[in-house]
């Protein structure tokens, strides 16, 4: 869920290309950012309001094996705040990525 949609706050459709960042990431690690777990009785739900309300997501590191365009498309897709994030495909082309074929 992204952080605009945890703290209750107006959202469009850049709450899709959230979405979008959290599977192309799941895709590149095998796992997922937030890892759900449950801590002295609090919710995994607590857990991640706490990462993403109160918290900068921290610099994403990636495997040596993932390109330098899908690690800067994720970062993009994974902006806290929902203005700096890509959300449109405009945006990305905006960007100038140029996604090798392997």
């Amino acid at each position: 869920m992204a952080p605009e949609m945890l703290q209750n706050k107006p959202y469009s459709n850049a709450v899709d290309w959230w979405a979008l960042g959290i599977m192309l990431y799941r895709m590149t690690h095998k796992s997922i950012p937030f890892i759900p777990v449950r801590v002295d009785g609090v919710s995994s739900l607590d857990i991640m309001k706490g990462i993403l309300v109160n918290t900068v997501i921290a610099e994403i590191q990636f495997p040596e094996s993932v390109s330098n365009d899908i690690c800067q498309v994720v970062r993009l897709l994974l902006k806290k705040d929902p203005q700096e994030r890509l959300k449109s495909l405009e945006d990305l082309l905006k960007e100038k990525l140029y996604l090798e074929e392997t």
